[in-house]
């Protein structure tokens, strides 16, 4: 087709003039990259002979929501194998730690020849697409081979539409091969009905993460006697990026003056950032404790937890008194708010959450979340919200019944996956 001539030209001009600084730029940060081989040509098979339902997320966060579909298609449809992929390293890790007995794979590189070969190799009956990553030769080639696509937990911020907007102009036909659209809100709706998808392909069913929202007191427990903790008040800063850090240091260390006592568990979101953020804590005095390590900080009172394990984040929610969520006061649009809401957690936020802003606001109408401007409003708010036992508990009731409303999309979702699905008949 031309259509998928003119994007392999398209990748391959961007590889040729962007990859040596892309390639770079990952070197200096410390990030791992996918095996080129993995993501071209080296497609492993599926383990059986049955229908196959290839479910894809782009990292940690979208493979966790497919938890429950997962676990759905297992139970309910035992005649068709479930095949993983992922786009990040860390996303492939996770996948392969939740269903070590699920074949796993990256997803191809959106090259038609890479598409052709996984395709080729998977020969899926049905796609599950986790939230919203358009990759057109990928979704062409499913589409050539009369491959119904479905868009799972599917979200789409105002910025993204945006984009997807100017990249209609040149490909029309973008949204045409996903058979259905299931959206978290309605606000993602709107949107896709902007952008001309027909309202009879789109359902608002909420949020898949929220149905994987398992919060278990006796777990947080036992974390909290095994790092020592006491009777202080805990502050939990999670998913933090680059330029939060410090903030989130200074924050810690004005509202720990006014208080007295307060512990910090702080979660940066890239694990391979663990290094600087050590060296920067020590530099205003900071000492740091690895969760890993399983050390108990021997200074309690001017020790900092450092999280450098995966999935572990909605146990430390459980401990906190506070919540500072990242991806917010830097650009980057925010994070899981009902993580932390599922726990009752009063959270503070940077401005920046469009890609969860409607979550947000359900949040911010019933005061179980501030939003910050800077390091000295997130300082001064966090003393604020310790000081106030009121207004944490009520926000811990508020912030669950807003949880509790998004409940119930998974049993929704499997209803439309079962109706793309082979028949017990036709797979045997």
């Amino acid at each position: 087709m031309v259509v998928t001539i003119i994007f392999d030209l398209v990748y391959a001009l961007a590889a040729i003039l962007i990859g040596p600084f892309y390639l770079i730029w990952r070197c200096f940060k410390g990030k791992a990259m996918a095996p080129m081989a993995e993501r071209l040509f080296r497609f492993p098979v599926p383990k059986s002979k049955k229908p196959v339902v290839w479910i894809h997320g782009v990292s940690v966060g979208e493979i966790l929501a497919a938890r429950g579909i997962v676990e759905g298609l297992r139970g309910r449809q035992p005649s068709v194998e479930v095949v993983i992929s992922a786009t990040t390293p860390t996303g492939l890790a996770i996948a392969k730690r939740e269903y070590p007995e699920l074949l796993c794979l990256y997803c191809p590189l959106d090259f038609s020849s890479s598409v052709g070969r996984a395709l080729s190799q998977i020969q899926p009956k049905l796609f599950v697409l986790m939230e919203l990553e358009l990759w057109p030769n990928l979704l062409l080639g499913l589409a050539q081979r009369k491959v119904p696509i479905v868009l799972a937990n599917g979200r789409l911020s105002a910025r993204s539409a945006r984009g997807y907007g100017r990249l209609q102009k040149f490909h029309g036909r973008l949204f045409t091969p996903i058979s259905k659209f299931l959206m978290q809100g309605e606000e993602h709706r709107d949107r896709l009905l902007q952008l001309s998808v027909p309202d009879d392909r789109i359902e608002v069913l909420g949020n898949l993460k929220v149905d994987n929202l398992m919060v278990d007191p006796r777990v947080s427990e036992i974390l909290s006697d095994e790092l020592g903790f006491r009777e202080e008040m805990i502050f939990v800063a999670g998913s933090t990026h680059c330029g939060e850090d410090e903030s989130v240091f200074r924050a810690y260390l004005t509202a720990r003056n006014n208080l007295g006592s307060l512990r910090l568990i702080l979660a940066p979101r890239h694990l391979e950032r663990l290094d600087r953020i050590e060296s920067l804590a020590a530099s205003l005095g900071l000492k740091t404790v690895r969760r890993k390590s399983g050390q108990v900080a021997d200074d309690r009172s001017n020790s900092v937890v450092l999280v450098d394990t995966l999935g572990e984040l909605p146990i430390f929610f459980g401990l906190a008194d506070v919540v500072f969520l990242g991806g917010s006061l830097a650009k980057v649009g925010g994070h899981n708010v009902l993580e932390p809401a599922a726990c009752g957690v009063f959270q503070i936020l940077g401005p920046h959450t469009w890609t969860v802003q409607g979550l947000v606001d359900e949040l911010k109408a019933v005061d179980a979340v501030a939003i910050v401007n800077d390091e000295a409003t997130l300082s001064q708010e966090l003393s604020a919200i310790l000081s106030n036992k009121s207004r944490r508990e009520a926000a811990h009731l508020s912030a669950k019944q807003v949880v509790a409303r998004h409940r119930g999309a998974l049993d929704q979702t499997m209803r439309v996956l079962e109706e793309f699905l082979p028949s017990h008949s036709d797979s045997d």
